[in-house]
């Protein structure tokens, strides 16, 4: 059995807008997009390279690393893959509700931990520029962590505490359970089943 160490933070973002009926009927797409742009936006100081892999500082980068995910360097089992599977994953309601307030997870994974305040800044900045077709802005209320605990007040950030139950099991086997659509791909092709 193999024993590992797994750091991950989950926290709760809390939004309103003024226009809820306009929002996208699914908010994943939308979100995903924005957040994107916005910690591309912040996060890129190389823009002369067309891919992250690119630029010298693509290991070092919040976007880099969180939306093209590297290989590490000297690592020969992972050889045929340039990108790792994207140490995030945002969740929110499966259906947009449509009335205020709109709950989003967001958990982060390992390395991906150290760029939080990269993503709420991210966040912050993707308000402005609004969600789906008709660009719906909207308003983040509350950040809290998986404990409950507020970690964004009067422009200061705390650090979310880890969840620890996914630290030292002994395992050979992990099971997934995907509770929204997921895109698989294995050596390029898309996986179905």
């Amino acid at each position: 059995m193999n024993s590992f160490e797994l750091p991950i933070i989950r926290v709760w973002l809390k939004f309103e807008t003024e226009a809820p009926e306009k929002l996208p009927r699914y908010l994943f797409s939308p979100l995903r997009g924005v957040f994107g742009a916005q910690l591309k936006r912040l996060s890129c100081v190389a823009r002369k390279f067309s891919r992250c892999l690119e630029c010298p500082l693509h290991q070092h980068c919040a976007y880099g690393y969180i939306f093209e995910t590297p290989r590490p360097e000297g690592v020969e089992r992972l050889r045929l893959y340039p990108y790792l599977p994207h140490p995030f994953a945002l969740s929110p309601p499966y259906l947009s509700p449509r009335e205020n307030p709109i709950i989003l997870g967001l958990t982060l994974v390992g390395r991906a931990i150290q760029y939080f305040p990269h993503v709420v800044l991210a966040l912050m900045a993707a308000q402005e520029k609004g969600l789906g077709r008709e660009r719906v802005p909207f308003v983040i209320k509350s950040i809290k962590d998986h404990q409950g605990e507020e970690l964004y007040q009067r422009e200061n950030l705390k650090p979310p505490s880890l969840i620890n139950k996914f630290s030292s099991y002994e395992t050979t086997k992990l099971t997934l359970i995907f509770k929204t659509p997921v895109t698989l791909r294995f050596e390029g092709k898309l996986v179905r089943r």
